[in-house]
Formats: structure tokens, C-alpha cells, sequence
């Protein structure tokens, strides 16, 4: 079973790499030199993010129905391969190939991702696996956009990680299955004693501005440095590194240290505005706490994975605004190092809040309160 699990997550990684590059070609060979490419971004990115949370939502509704079935996330998954490959494939004008490459990218990564963090709720390193290829799918896809080849490719590709897919559920079909619904439900139970007793907003809103800043901080930075593609290559890689390693930096030495270490050391290497390997060093620490926020937030909200996957997606949406409609705010020097610091703060906040709600949780089972 286990193994099934990480094959799932090491698809799921794959797929999330190549679904971000083929999106990212798409957008930046059809969209950008459009004449309404400002209003076709926009579009593309609320249909990519921001979708995932009523997509989430509706998904956990589904599937909670279902006692804990994971099928449905799995499909959705699916689909949003289908709609990507639509999108590429078909002879459409851009504005409904640019809805069904944003939902089909929504789709993809709210039904794929909150079934890793089903599969895996006790450990971070999955979801930090499954989240790292993103930034370089995108950054690839923009450095290969220009290839009239690529689209071909990535069609090609899409298809054969659609039909392996589809020949793992069949070889695999049932087997196990009420083993993993019993465990996924066992944990729901256990997790929920301090969700539902002990409900704390805080942490919740802290959570979410922390994914807020990083997305801003990732839309808005501008290393003076970063002037070629070799060195966008190294930024761009340092990002994933630093989602990879927060989450096994965290299954070892816990979620406090992780966002102490990261976050702190992370702002300090920031404030060194001209040595890139510093910088680069600063952004990948900077990055080690996506997966953390992420599992996090599952953790409060144990029965909606759907929905807390769509959350953070959506606080991605509302990042990128500023850069979109030109109000960065870029008065205040060492910026970046400064929201790393102020991302500490909140996320601190959040740890000791749902620390403090588990305490009484528990001391309130144990007096029957």
C-alpha cells in the first residue's frame, strides 16, 4: 500500500512539472503580445487559482459523503490533465482555451494535491515533493515557449502521463481500498479533536497572509543580479529545492524550528542585496515553508483537504494582484528580508495558537468537558 501511495506522489510530481510548463508555453506564446493579453492573464490566473477553492470545497463535500473516498480527488486530477490537453490540442479562440488551461490547471492541482495530503497526513516531505516542480515547470515553459515543437511535446507528454494513469487505477483497481478508507478515517477522528473543539480563526488568518506575502514576495523580487537565464535557472531552482527540503527539514526537526530556521535565516541572507549566492540562498529558505503551511492548515481542517488546498491557492491569487495591477510596494528597502521576517511573526502566532487549542482540546476530553 505504501508503495502505491509514494508511486501516486511521484505521478502527481511529474504531472504537476509538466502541466505547469505546458501552461506556462501556452500563456506566453498565445497570450502575451495579444492585444488582450491583460485581460486574458488576469483570467488565466483566477481560473488557475482561484477556482481551486470552490473546486476544493466541492470536492470535500463529495468525497466526505462517500466515507472518505479518495476517487473523486483522483478524477479530478484526471480531468484537469484532460482540459489541459483540450486546451492545447484544439482549434479554439483564446478565450475559452485560456478557461480550460486555468481550470484545467485548477483542477488538476486541487484534486492531485489534496489526495497527497490524504495519503500522507501525518508526514510534510510529500507535499513539499509535490508542490517543488511547479516554479520550474513555469520557468522552463516561458524559456521554451518560443519552440514550435514544444506544444507537440507537451500534448505528447500530457497524453501518456494521462494513460498511465489510467492503466495504474486498473491494475490496481480495489485493492486495498477499505484498508486506506479505515486509516484516512481513523486519522480524520483523531485530527478532528482539536479541529472541531477547539476551532481557533488565528492561525487560520496568519496561515493565510503567510502564503499571501510569499506569493507577493515571489511576483515582485528583483534581484539586480538574476539578468540571464543562467541565473534564473539557479533562483528558479533554489525555489524548488527550498519547497522540497521544508518538507523533510520538518518531518525531522518539527515545524517550529523548520519556520525559525527558515524564515529567520532566510531574512538575514536577504539583507545581502548584492551577493547572489547569499540571495539565492535567502529565497531558498525563504521557500522551505510552503509544504509547512500547507499540511498546517490540512491539519486544522483534517476533513476539508480539498478546501485547504484551495485556500492557500487562492491567497496565491491574491499575491499576485499587486504585481498585476502595478502597486508593488517598493518604498521600503530590503524588502524581501522584511517579509520574511513579518512571515515569521505570523506563522509563530499560528504554531502556538493551534498548540494552545490542542492543550485544551485534550485537557477537555480528559475531564469529559
Amino acid at each position: 500500500m505504501k508503495t502505491r501511495k509514494y508511486g501516486f506522489t511521484v505521478w502527481g510530481t511529474i504531472c504537476h512539472f509538466w502541466i505547469d510548463f505546458s501552461c506556462a508555453c501556452f500563456i506566453f506564446q498565445e497570450i502575451v503580445g495579444n492585444k488582450d493579453w491583460y485581460t486574458l492573464l488576469f483570467l488565466y490566473n483566477f481560473y488557475a487559482f482561484a477556482l481551486e477553492l470552490p473546486m476544493g470545497t466541492l470536492l470535500d463535500g463529495i468525497c466526505g459523503k462517500n466515507n472518505g473516498s479518495a476517487k473523486g480527488y483522483f478524477w479530478t486530477g484526471i480531468a484537469g490533465i484532460l482540459l489541459v490537453i483540450l486546451a492545447l490540442a484544439t482549434d479554439l479562440s483564446l478565450w475559452p482555451a485560456v478557461f480550460l488551461a486555468g481550470a484545467g490547471n485548477a483542477a488538476f492541482h486541487v484534486g492531485t494535491g489534496s489526495r497527497v495530503l490524504r495519503e500522507f497526513p501525518e508526514r510534510i516531505w510529500p507535499s513539499g515533493l509535490f508542490v517543488s516542480t511547479g516554479a520550474l515547470g513555469i520557468y522552463l515553459g516561458n524559456l521554451f515557449s518560443g519552440d514550435p515543437y514544444v506544444k507537440i511535446i507537451s500534448e505528447a507528454v500530457l497524453l501518456v502521463l494521462l494513460l498511465s494513469a489510467a492503466f495504474g487505477v486498473t491494475a490496481g483497481k480495489n485493492r486495498g481500498e477499505k484498508r486506506r478508507k479505515a486509516s484516512f478515517i481513523d486519522i480524520q477522528k483523531r485530527n478532528a479533536v482539536v479541529s472541531e473543539k477547539a476551532f481557533d480563526l488565528v492561525p487560520v488568518l496568519c496561515i493565510f497572509m503567510t502564503v499571501v506575502l510569499r506569493s507577493y514576495q515571489g511576483m515582485t523580487n528583483s534581484f539586480s543580479w538574476n539578468q540571464t537565464v543562467q541565473t534564473g535557472l539557479i533562483l528558479t531552482g533554489a525555489t524548488a529545492l527550498g519547497k522540497l527540503s521544508g518538507g523533510i527539514v520538518a518531518d525531522l526537526a518539527g515545524v517550529k524550528k523548520t519556520v525559525v530556521f527558515s524564515l529567520g535565516g532566510g531574512g538575514i541572507l536577504l539583507l545581502c542585496v548584492s551577493c547572489i549566492w547569499l540571495q539565492t540562498g535567502g529565497s531558498l529558505l525563504f521557500n522551505m515553508t510552503m509544504p509547512v503551511t500547507l499540511v498546517l492548515l490540512y491539519r486544522i481542517f483534517p476533513k476539508w483537504p480539498g478546501t485547504s488546498f484551495g485556500l492557500l491557492t487562492f491567497a496565491l491569487f491574491i499575491g499576485f494582484l499587486p504585481s498585476y495591477f502595478e502597486a508593488e510596494i517598493s518604498v521600503f528597502p530590503f524588502r524581501s528580508s522584511l517579509l520574511a521576517f513579518f512571515s515569521l511573526f505570523l506563522l509563530w502566532i499560528a504554531i502556538k495558537r493551534v498548540e494552545k487549542a490542542g492543550k485544551r482540546a485534550v485537557d477537555s476530553k480528559r475531564t469529559g468537558g
